[in-house]
C-alpha cells in the first residue's frame, strides 16, 4: 500500500485531524517512533470503538465519514511504513497483502485501546513502537498482561 494524496471527508474536527496525523506521519519513522511521541488527542482519535463494526459498515456503504477516521489514519500510516519497508528490502514494489492490513488494522485497534485506556489512568508503559504493524504481534501479549495486572479493563 503506497501513500497517495487522498483527501478525507469528514466534519472539520476529524478532517483536522486526519491531517495532523498524516504530517505526523510524513515527520516521524512510523516503525519506530514510540507511542509516548504520538499527541494523546491523535491517539484518541484513532481508536474504533467497535473495529469489526466499522469495516462491516464500511463494506456495506453505511459508515457515516467521521466513523472512517480510524481506519482513513491507519490505511494512511500503513502506506508510510510500507514505504520504509520498500527502502529496506530495495523494492519499489513492495507491497502489504490487504488481507494482512485488514488483519493489523485489528490488532493495531487492540493495542490502541490497550494505550489509550492505561494513558487515561496515568500508568505508562514501554514506549512501544505501535506503528510498526509487523511488530504487533510480539507487543500486544505484553501490553494484554500489564492491563491484566493493573486492573484497567
Amino acid at each position: 500500500m503506497k501513500t497517495k494524496n487522498q483527501q478525507f471527508k469528514g466534519s472539520p474536527v476529524a478532517v483536522a485531524y486526519y491531517d495532523r496525523s498524516v504530517e505526523f506521519f510524513r515527520n516521524h519513522d512510523v516503525t519506530t517512533v514510540g507511542y509516548n511521541f504520538i499527541p494523546d488527542d491523535l491517539l484518541e482519535a484513532w481508536v474504533a470503538p467497535d473495529p469489526h463494526q466499522l469495516l462491516s459498515d464500511m463494506a456495506d456503504g453505511k459508515a457515516e465519514p467521521d466513523s472512517i477516521l480510524p481506519f482513513a489514519v491507519f490505511s494512511n500510516a500503513y502506506g508510510y511504513h510500507d514505504q520504509i519497508y520498500a527502502a529496506i528490502l530495495k523494492d519499489d514494489s513492495y507491497s502489504t497483502p490487504y488481507e494482512k492490513i485488514i488483519e493489523d488494522f485489528f490488532l493495531f485497534q487492540e493495542a490502541l485501546h490497550y494505550i489509550v485506556e492505561l494513558q487515561k489512568r496515568n500508568y505508562f508503559f514501554i514506549p512501544l513502537p505501535i506503528l510498526h504493524f509487523n511488530a504487533l504481534p510480539e507487543m500486544l501479549p505484553l501490553l494484554r498482561e500489564a492491563v491484566q495486572r493493573l486492573g484497567v479493563l
